[in-house]
């Protein structure tokens, strides 16, 4: 009797961890089914960006749809969108097994051609804007028995969009991604655990952004963590934040490094007020990202990859200190200024906070910031 409980008991806690892929699938209904009365595609187009650049395209896709779902529009997905990898690591089993995105139950663009032949129509940039923000329905724009291809750079007039328009990206999708989260059974809450955080303990991730200046020449990133004093600075910050919380709390620190062409920076002069810290070195995409998931307070840099995966978690946890995003104007609006400006990632607001150069926005204090940590733990 004592083995069938034991039994009994493994059973239902691997089934929690493994989640419900049923009641996924029960969620995505409106965007994977085909309206059989008006046949209706957007396409996910692809390229060999990051997981990070993945993701947006796929959100911008996603939001679209899913504000239509009513009226029956399908996902659609390149062929070879999301088959790319890092360390081993395919962004499609990423998708699927870490954030609970049913990729493998999303139609492929040539078989949405081969059976449904529909009308391809490459959606108009000054209407994309007009989109998102609600002065346009799509669906006016898009017929019945036709396949509008969202890609990012076409649809903004050839210049890089997501960044505008994810206040509109989440607005839409706020329900959507943490629930497909949440029934896949939250995998980082079960998988790459770090090791044993008491509860008198506060995990710092830090992801940092390094060596953009050194290999994009064209200024579309650049890297702001690497000056002098940028980490130093925001290592006093956090101290002072955890001033403001329980005087038992001791911190712990991890680093997730972007690393670019086997370049260590583990022991980059910059990282030196972080020397005690432990590092995560990229080695396997699903234990960067399960860190940053599972921090208490996540500290990013730039990249859209911890702003993204944020979309899919509860919503008081982790709190975000964000540096707000440099792009030139060039690579945004095509403007031949080259005038560089910061761009935040619009991520849940309430447990968000900018920094621009590594200088926390107006308002942003480390009593704010405690606050938010000590709501996230009511």
């Amino acid at each position: 009797m004592r083995n069938s409980v034991i039994c009994v008991t493994v059973a239902l806690l691997l089934r929690f961890a493994s989640g419900n892929p049923e009641k996924v699938l029960d969620l995505w209904e409106p965007l994977i089914k085909v309206n059989p009365s008006c046949k209706r595609f957007v396409q996910v187009v692809s390229t060999n960006d990051g997981l990070g650049d993945q993701l947006e395209r796929l959100f911008m896709a996603l939001t679209l749809a899913w504000r239509h779902r009513d009226e029956g529009i399908t996902a659609a997905l390149s062929d070879d969108f999301g088959k790319q990898s890092m360390h081993g690591s395919s962004y499609l089993d990423v998708m699927k097994s870490v954030f609970g995105l049913p990729v493998d139950r999303m139609r492929r663009t040539s078989a949405v051609m081969e059976k449904f032949k529909p009308r391809v129509i490459n959606m108009d940039g000054t209407k994309f804007g007009e989109y998102m923000t609600r002065q346009r329905n799509f669906t006016d724009d898009a017929p019945c028995d036709s396949i509008t291809l969202v890609d990012i750079y076409d649809a903004c007039g050839g210049h890089w969009c997501p960044l505008m328009w994810l206040g509109q990206i989440w607005e839409e999708l706020s329900d959507l991604l943490p629930q497909t989260y949440k029934l896949n059974g939250e995998y980082c809450s079960h998988h790459h655990k770090p090791p044993v955080v008491t509860s008198h303990q506060l995990n710092v991730v830090w992801h940092v952004r390094v060596f953009d200046e050194t290999v994009d020449k064209s200024n579309t990133h650049v890297c702001r963590s690497c000056r002098p004093g940028y980490i130093s600075g925001l290592d006093v910050f956090v101290g002072n934040v955890m001033s403001h919380l329980d005087g038992n709390l001791t911190r712990k620190d991890v680093v997730v490094q972007r690393q670019v062409k086997h370049v260590s920076v583990q022991h980059a002069p910059m990282l030196q007020p972080l020397k005690k810290a432990s590092h995560v070195l990229s080695e396997d995409l699903k234990e960067v990202l399960c860190t940053l998931a599972n921090a208490d307070l996540l500290v990013a840099t730039g990249s859209s990859l911890p702003a993204l995966l944020v979309y899919f978690l509860p919503k008081d946890r982790p709190v975000v200190l964000e540096e707000a995003r440099l792009i030139s104007d060039a690579y945004l609006f095509g403007s031949k200024g080259h005038e560089p400006f910061p761009f935040k990632h619009a991520m849940p607001p309430g447990r968000t906070f900018h920094v621009t150069n590594g200088q926390p926005d107006e308002g942003v204090t480390p009593e704010v910031v405690a606050k938010a940590l000590k709501s996230a733990d009511k």
